[in-house]
């Protein structure tokens, strides 16, 4: 019994889809899995890397896919941001934005 493929990947009718055939894999369609410590690795490199923050005391922390952070950032938008960075990682699935505002910070 062939499985029946998620509407999304078809683009029309078969040409020959009277003609039995393997079904097709296209990799657009399939995410790699990454482990937790793996999206922990990424998201600690990206916010690091992150030119409109600085990263350097948020602490990453990745279980079953969900994101969180905690720390200090200097300002609102920095706290924003890195959540809108762990949520652009394929893999984190929701984010726990514990991230605070440094006191004396605007």
């Amino acid at each position: 019994m062939a499985r029946k493929t998620p509407s999304n990947l078809r683009s029309g009718p078969h040409p020959h889809a009277d003609t039995p055939r393997e079904e097709a894999t296209e990799s657009a369609e399939v995410l790699p899995s990454y482990s937790d410590a793996e999206l922990e690795r990424s998201l600690s490199t990206l916010i690091g890397e992150d030119a409109s923050m600085d990263g350097s005391n948020v602490s990453i922390h990745v279980a079953d896919g969900v994101a969180e952070l905690s720390g200090e950032v200097s300002t609102d938008g920095e706290v924003e941001r890195a959540e809108e960075v762990a949520l652009s990682l394929p893999g984190i699935t929701a984010v726990r934005n514990a991230l605070i505002v440094r006191s004396g910070s605007h």
